[in-house]
């Protein structure tokens, strides 16, 4: 069944499935994340490490969004719902799992908690703590500055639309990697493997 009158276009599964994703990971943003900073300070406050802390932070983002293949932030969905790479109605059931997300790993964590510059991040400290004294700016700050950025990176960097393949329906060979961009009929690109 698809929810062809939403025109959202994938699945029930499908759907379940990414806003599962988004809800996880930003939950399991929240306890690893926050809880590397609290085994630093708490483990031993006098030799901080700011690059550990950091370190663990880009890692569970990378990983998290490779492995999960979800955004964990609305100021990147936002973007990405206002450059038509995901439609309003996902973006918006995106952005509510990310922030019940982040409710359930702030509880789990509680006042060792505080914000962001995700405003997903910064929703679930302070649904649990009620502390929500200019809290606003951390959802004006990065949505602002997420769809600044990539409307000029589409304005500035994406190619026109006629050498665009999802326009063309042109397939060709990626030497360098050994996999070939296969169109689909609704216009997106997958990769293909090739055989060795």
């Amino acid at each position: 069944m698809r929810f062809q009158f939403l025109h959202i276009g994938i699945s029930w599964k499908e759907l379940c499935k990414s806003v599962v994703a988004e809800f996880m990971g930003s939950c399991l943003l929240i306890v690893t994340g926050c809880g590397s900073i609290l085994a630093v300070q708490f483990g031993n406050p006098k030799g901080f490490n700011l690059t550990a802390v950091s370190l663990c932070w880009g890692m569970l983002v990378a990983s998290l969004g490779f492995t999960l293949q979800c955004h964990m932030n609305p100021a990147v969905t936002i973007a990405l719902a206002a450059t038509s790479q995901i439609n309003m109605v996902k973006g918006a059931l995106y952005i509510m799992a990310q922030c019940a997300g982040t409710t359930l790993g702030a509880q789990i964590l509680g006042p060792f908690t505080g914000a962001s510059m995700n405003p997903a991040r910064s929703f679930g400290p302070s649904f649990i703590s009620g502390y929500w004294k200019n809290h606003w700016i951390y959802w004006v700050g990065p949505i602002s500055g997420a769809f600044a950025g990539t409307i000029s990176y589409h304005l500035l960097y994406q190619s026109s639309p006629k050498s665009d393949l999802r326009k063309e329906g042109v397939i060709t060979k990626n030497t360098s990697n050994g996999h070939i961009p296969r169109v689909e009929e609704n216009g997106s690109v997958h990769c293909v493997t090739l055989g060795a």
